[in-house]
């Protein structure tokens, strides 16, 4: 398990976004994984950030060799919220149809079917 986001909730309900440097810390300190950082940088231009995307949607999975890598996420740091973009490579495309053909509902689809 690799951790990708944390929140901290008070307990009137409201929900803190942890910046991406924190959840690295908090992570350090609890002994888990954090998700692979590739870069960090600051957006210019879509050609600029689809540049720095391509250079690691392929290839071997960096997590390990037993799955395709599933492609890439660009984490969006700001005050206001917390955004992520996924940038799925063509195999896992393929793949992931493949399940679909066989009515499998996937566990990224299954939490916005609960949430929804």
């Amino acid at each position: 398990m690799y951790v990708y986001r944390m929140t901290s909730t008070n307990p009137q309900g409201f929900i803190v976004e942890y910046p991406w440097e924190l959840v690295k810390l908090r992570c350090e300190q609890m002994g888990a994984k954090h998700c692979i950082e590739f870069d960090k940088f600051i957006f210019t231009t879509i050609e600029d950030l689809m540049e720095r995307v391509d250079k690691y949607v392929d290839g071997a999975d960096p997590i390990g060799l037993t799955h395709v890598r599933e492609g890439i996420v660009v984490r969006i740091d700001d005050k206001e919220k917390f955004t992520a973009y996924k940038h799925k490579n063509f195999s896992f495309k393929v793949l992931e149809g493949l399940i679909k053909a066989d009515d499998i509902i996937d566990m990224e689809e299954q939490e916005d079917l609960e949430v929804a």
